[in-house]
């Protein structure tokens, strides 16, 4: 072995690759002739031809021949079969949700509902102001309120009408209307005041 190495040594690597290469490209050229080349029959003519033996089959073809023949035995368990074709598992029955029970019908009438109770009187809102007062040479005092639902100022005398409301006094420092019920409102000068009131009552 040590007379190999060194003659493996003293060789030239050139000369050593290039028979490596030759005797691999002469194993491979000898097993790709093996394989293509057809067989040959050895035996002489007119002697029968004995049944060739069954062999076990091994390796990646023997696997595939048997899924082959799985494939035609039962096509939906084989992985050969035709994907083309879905075999859809059957689904599970859908629950519905469950009623809610109808209430019986009202077979009395609408006298149930019990007797008819009339809504109260639609109120609106409205804001006075009381910006002064004014009086005439002949002694009659004006007062001055801004109504904001209508948009402006008008002079007012004692005894008018606002919004139902009835205006019954005036001084320097504010203006009493009186509600239908006999209440007094007092409109301080200068102070917006807001007040509920029908809506039918009185002109503006």
């Amino acid at each position: 072995m040590d007379a190999f190495w060194k003659w493996l040594i003293r060789a030239n690597a050139r000369a050593v690759l290039g028979a490596a290469l030759l005797a691999l490209l002469a194993v491979t050229a000898w097993w790709v002739w093996r394989e293509l080349a057809p067989p040959v029959d050895y035996t002489p003519a007119g002697v029968p031809r004995a049944p060739a033996p069954d062999l076990p089959e091994v390796g990646i073809l023997a696997r595939i021949e048997r899924e082959a023949d799985r494939a035609s035995e039962s096509p939906e368990v084989s992985p050969f079969v035709d994907r083309g074709r879905r075999v859809e598992r059957p689904r599970p029955p859908r629950r519905d949700p469950p009623r809610r029970p109808r209430p019986p019908p009202d077979d009395e009438g609408p006298d149930d509902e019990g007797p008819y109770v009339e809504p109260p009187p639609r109120r609106v809102t409205v804001t006075l102001e009381f910006r002064g007062l004014y009086q005439g040479s002949d002694g009659r005092v004006l007062a001055l309120i801004h109504d904001r639902r209508a948009g402006a100022a008008r002079f007012r005398a004692i005894g008018d009408t606002l919004h139902g409301f009835t205006l019954e006094a005036i001084d320097l420092a504010a203006a009493t209307l009186r509600s239908p019920d006999g209440a007094r409102v007092p409109l301080p000068i200068r102070v917006p005041q807001t007040i509920d009131m029908p809506a039918e009552g009185g002109s503006p």
